[in-house]
C-alpha cells in the first residue's frame, strides 16, 4: 500500500491521547476568583480596566461601562467590588439594575453603588426616570456610582440617562478581534489547567463564533476529555469534541475538510481505501458521532464503523507508516486553522 504526499519531508510527532478522570461537578460548578488579576487585559479594554481600577481606589467617582454581552463587563464589576471590600473591610456587591430599582433603590445606597445590566431599565419610562432621579441625587452627594450597559457602543439613551454627562467617565469594552480572542482563550485555558496547541488556539479564535462565554464553555468541554491538547492528533480530537461549538460558522464542515485534504494529499492512483481512511480519521481520530458521519457518507452507522475498523486493521497488517498518517493529520489541522480546507 503506498501513499504519495506533496507535503515536504517527514516529521516526528507524538500521538498519545490522555484522558485523566475529571468530575463533572468540578468543571461545571467551579467559580474562579474574579479580581483584576484574573481579567484578560487586551488593547481594546485596557483603558476601561484602568478606569475601573481608579474607581475602586476612590480616584474616580462616576463611571459608566458599555460593551456587548459576554466579554467581561460583569467580571470587571465584581473585580471592582472585591477591591473595594478588600480595602474598606465592607463594601458593595454587584446589583442587577432592574432588581435594585424595583426594590426601591435600597434606600439609595450611601456607599459605592455598582449596577449591572442598566440597559434593562431604558425601555421603561418609569424605571428609566426613577434611576435618573437617583443618579442626580448621587451626583449631588458625590456618592461613587458604577454602571454597566450591554450594547455595542454608547447610545443616545445611555448618554441621556447620565445626569451632567461631563462628570462621568464613559468607557467601552468592545468585542475583541481574533488576535485578542486568542489572548482570552489562553487566559481561560490557563485557569482551567489546559495545555493548548497554538494551532488550536488560532483555530478557536478565528473559526468559533459567539462570545467569551462560548469560548469558556468550549474549553470546559475540552477539560472533560483531558488537559493536554498539544499535538496534531490531539487537535484533531479537539475539533471533533468542539464540533457543535463551530456549528455557527457557515464554512465549518469537518467531514468535508477531511475528504478535501485526502483528495489533495493522496495521489489519485494510490492503492488506498480513501473512504475507509476518511472514516478512520473522523470516527477514531476526531471521535465524531457515528450517525452524523454516516449520514454525510450516505451509509448506515454500523457500516461506517465497520469500514473504519476494517481500514485500521488493514493498515496495521500492511505496515502503513505512522509518519504518513501524521503528515496527513498535520495537513488537515494546518488547513483548518488557516481556513484552507
Amino acid at each position: 500500500m503506498g501513499i504519495e504526499f506533496a507535503l515536504g519531508p517527514g516529521r516526528s510527532l507524538t500521538t498519545t491521547f490522555t484522558r485523566p478522570r475529571v468530575l463533572l461537578s468540578e468543571v461545571l460548578f467551579s467559580t474562579p476568583d474574579r479580581n483584576f488579576g484574573t481579567l484578560a487585559a487586551l488593547p481594546s479594554n485596557v483603558q476601561t480596566i484602568e478606569s475601573a481600577l481608579l474607581f475602586s481606589t476612590g480616584h474616580l467617582q462616576f463611571l459608566a461601562i458599555v460593551g456587548p454581552s459576554g466579554w467581561g463587563k460583569t467580571h470587571l464589576l465584581e473585580a471592582v467590588a472585591a477591591r473595594v471590600r478588600r480595602d474598606l473591610g465592607v463594601g458593595p456587591t454587584v446589583e442587577s439594575a432592574m432588581e435594585w430599582v424595583c426594590a426601591g433603590g435600597k434606600a439609595e445606597t450611601p456607599g459605592p453603588l455598582i449596577l449591572d445590566n442598566v440597559q434593562d431599565l431604558l425601555d421603561g419610562p418609569r424605571t428609566r426616570m426613577t434611576l435618573r432621579v437617583i443618579l442626580e441625587r448621587r451626583l449631588r452627594a458625590a456618592r461613587p456610582t458604577l454602571l454597566a450597559f450591554t450594547a455595542a457602543k454608547p447610545t443616545r439613551p445611555v448618554r441621556h440617562l447620565l445626569p451632567n454627562l461631563r462628570e462621568w467617565m464613559l468607557a467601552t469594552m468592545p468585542a475583541p478581534d481574533p488576535t485578542e480572542r486568542a489572548l482570552v482563550i489562553d487566559r481561560i485555558a490557563t485557569g482551567e489547567g489546559l495545555r493548548l496547541s497554538p494551532v488550536l488556539v488560532r483555530l478557536m479564535a478565528t473559526r468559533m463564533k459567539g462570545n467569551g462565554r462560548t469560548l469558556a464553555g468550549a474549553l470546559k468541554r475540552l477539560r472533560l476529555q483531558g488537559v493536554d491538547w498539544m499535538d496534531d492528533f490531539q487537535v484533531l480530537r479537539a475539533c471533533g469534541t468542539l464540533d457543535p461549538f463551530f456549528a455557527d460558522s457557515s464554512d465549518w464542515d469537518l467531514v468535508e475538510a477531511v475528504v478535501r485534504t485526502l483528495d489533495r494529499a493522496i495521489a489519485p492512483n494510490a492503492d488506498l481505501d480513501r473512504g475507509g481512511l476518511a472514516l478512520h480519521l473522523l470516527l477514531h481520530g476526531a471521535a465524531l458521532n457515528e450517525s452524523h458521519v454516516a449520514r454525510r457518507f450516505g451509509i448506515e452507522p454500523a457500516k461506517a464503523y465497520a469500514a473504519a475498523a476494517r481500514f485500521e486493521r488493514a493498515s496495521r497488517s500492511l505496515g502503513l507508516a505512522a509518519a504518513s498518517e501524521r503528515l496527513l493529520v498535520h495537513a488537515l489541522v494546518d488547513g483548518l486553522s488557516k481556513d484552507q480546507v
